[in-house]
């Protein structure tokens, strides 16, 4: 009987060590933004920091909530909001708010704006947002996107809203109205798939493509308008 006995001692030794604690799923990583914060550590609304300190600073996974205002994304015309893979950004956020599903776009405008210098547009920055390098999981969803200007001054003179070059983000509750390029007003997209859903494109000028222009890239559009823009000489709401 010695085996059995054996093997029920170490039975039972077995199912007296604790179980290793299963693994936690790994928390998202919220940083929040607000546009009057000139400091703070970002992760928490009482603590908000500017929108471009929390895009800086966030890693993979990471979640930005934006509250309602105007922001720019620097001093000098190369200035802009750079999206980032596996990185999610919120706007419509009143400030206070404890979950998603809370936000309310459509009644917390959060505008990303190009205009920088004097009113006007030919001083303003030439991208308003850049998406060049990404993939899907770079999300920008729930702003306006409005004052890019972009005639005679690099990149081609293209994409005075959005530019992506070798990118694929995605645009989800976006409004990109008012923004002026020689191609690509609203959008320029070139060798790359853009995904657009719930999304408008108003008021965008260019010569070419006023609301969106694609050059060999993707396109995925969902409940997408366009109305308003008007180009010189080619598509006035999509060229491609």
């Amino acid at each position: 009987h010695w085996p059995r006995l054996a093997l029920a001692a170490l039975l039972l030794v077995l199912a007296l060590i604790p179980a290793a604690p299963a693994a936690r799923a790994q928390a998202v990583t919220i940083r929040y933004a607000a546009p009057a914060a000139v400091g703070g550590d970002c992760l928490s609304w009482a603590t908000a920091c500017p929108l471009q300190t929390a895009l800086a600073g966030a890693g993979i996974g990471a979640q930005i909530w934006v509250q309602a205002g105007v922001y720019t994304p620097g001093a000098v015309r190369s200035s802009t909001f750079r999206l980032k893979d596996v990185v999610a950004i919120y706007g419509g956020f009143a400030g206070g708010e404890t979950d998603l599903s809370q936000r309310n776009p459509a009644q917390n405008i959060t505008t990303l704006s190009g205009e920088i210098g004097a009113a006007g547009s030919e001083d303003n920055v030439i991208h308003v947002v850049t998406g060049s390098g990404t993939g899907g999981t770079a999300i920008l969803d729930g702003v306006t996107i409005s004052g890019g200007y972009n005639f005679g001054y690099g990149d081609e003179y293209a994409g005075g809203g959005v530019y992506i070059v070798g990118g694929s983000p995605t645009l989800i509750n976006v409004i990109i109205r008012d923004n002026w390029a020689a191609v690509g007003g609203g959008v320029y997209i070139e060798g790359g798939s853009l995904t657009l859903s719930n999304v408008t494109l108003h008021g965008n000028q260019a010569l070419s493509g006023a609301g969106l222009l694609s050059v060999d890239s993707t396109l995925l559009l969902g409940s997408v308008t366009f109305s308003g823009n008007h180009a010189y000489l080619n598509g006035g709401g999509l060229y491609t």
